[in-house]
């Protein structure tokens, strides 16, 4: 059990520059349970599936849930991640969630991009040579 996906606020929408203001990421976070039951947690790690990074889990104080802390992440951290959770009792638990990030544009310079003033999440491209 877990959350499926948290969504990573880093990167700006024209440019890999950095928003410093940006949110935290929210942590992704799993647990085991047994029909029905929390069953407390020994050991635990993340997986990035793409490159088959580990990352060192935080487990919570009660060693029912798992985190992987993002906090002020970029682009380059989302990506498909395995929870596996190794129980007190020796059983061996995963799950699959998500890291979202938005697309990042990339210009070089052939088209005139902006922003949308109504609708933050749109950019508007048009051409710079009218012959294209």
């Amino acid at each position: 059990m877990g959350n499926l996906a948290v969504v990573i606020h880093g990167e700006e929408l024209l440019n890999t520059e950095l928003d410093s203001d940006r949110p935290l990421t929210h942590d992704l976070w799993c647990q085991s349970s047994k029909d029905g039951e929390l069953q407390p947690i020994a050991s635990a790690r993340f997986v990035r599936v793409h490159d088959r990074k580990p990352f060192e889990a935080k487990i919570d104080d009660d060693r029912l849930k798992a985190r992987l802390i993002f906090g002020q992440a970029t682009g380059d951290q989302a990506g498909k991640y395995r929870c596996e959770i190794k129980e007190e009792s020796d059983a061996n638990v995963f799950g699959n969630m998500f890291a979202y990030h938005h697309p990042t544009i990339f210009n070089n310079g052939s088209l005139s991009t902006e922003i949308s003033e109504d609708q933050k999440k749109t950019v508007i491209v048009s051409s710079k040579n009218s012959n294209i």
